[in-house]
């Protein structure tokens, strides 16, 4: 089956911070039971979390990924 532009857009991504900065990386699969506007890659480097959103050209975050973008950002900074 052929993979989706952004399914191959994401694996190179991914590899490419794998060969740049090491760490642990994983693709989130969201599903109905999932959490919403969760970050497409999620990553620790060095006990820092680093959350991907990937989006194709002319594509801009939605409402929802924003939303929970900041609240991560606020629990990891400490705000």
């Amino acid at each position: 089956m052929a993979k989706k532009p952004e399914t191959r857009r994401q694996r190179r991504i991914r590899r490419a911070l794998e060969r740049e900065f090491g760490g642990f990386w994983f693709k989130h699969h969201g599903s109905e039971f999932s959490e919403l506007g969760i970050p497409d890659l999620i990553g620790c480097i060095g006990g820092f979390y680093v959350g991907v959103e990937i989006k194709e050209p002319g594509e801009t975050p939605e409402a929802i990924q924003k939303a929970v973008h900041k609240k991560i950002q606020n629990i990891v900074t400490g705000k």
